[in-house]
């Protein structure tokens, strides 16, 4: 989202892949940065499977690059006082999502994921701000199988969610 609560281009949300590093070289995966696509060929000789994205982000590239599309989103959120911005990580067991999300807390701040880095812009933000209370909260859930677990409380509390008409639009 830009400063309207929307995405620079008017989009709602923007889809981003971020690929993570592979264990052993991979022939089957090509990701095409520039073309925002990544193509997986599973049979040589036969036309691979496109996926085209808003951003893609290769094995190279480092957490803030992640941060910098999703900067302009949280600030304008922010700063238009919206009901929220909602990020959503994706992927199959040991894809990265946490990485992205919370990063090595312990580490170099080049380490930190998307949710630290978003507390610390929010932080920045409000210092020597107009406003006496400003109120911010934040969820941390995952989702499996259908099941929304509140990562807050351990991981296993399963958490009952609904959408609603207004922002955010999904609520416990």
């Amino acid at each position: 989202p830009g400063a309207s609560g929307e995405a620079q281009d008017g989009a709602a949300s923007k889809l981003v892949c971020r690929v993570r590093p592979c264990e052993k070289p991979c022939q089957a995966v090509t990701v095409l940065e520039r073309e925002t696509r990544i193509e997986v060929t599973l049979n040589r000789g036969q036309p691979g499977v496109q996926v085209r994205f808003d951003h893609v982000l290769g094995e190279q590239r480092e957490q803030q690059d992640a941060f910098d599309l999703i900067r302009p989103g949280i600030l304008g959120c922010f700063r238009a006082g919206s009901a929220g911005c909602t990020v959503v990580a994706h992927g199959g067991p040991g894809s990265g999502k946490n990485y992205l999300l919370s990063g090595l807390f312990q580490h170099k701040e080049s380490q930190q994921g998307l949710v630290p880095r978003a507390i610390r812009l929010i932080a920045e933000n409000l210092k020597g701000g107009r406003t006496s209370v400003v109120a911010v909260e934040a969820s941390f859930f995952e989702i499996h199988n259908d099941e929304a677990y509140d990562l807050l409380k351990g991981g296993s509390q399963r958490v009952g969610l609904h959408e609603l008409p207004e922002p955010p639009h999904v609520a416990p």
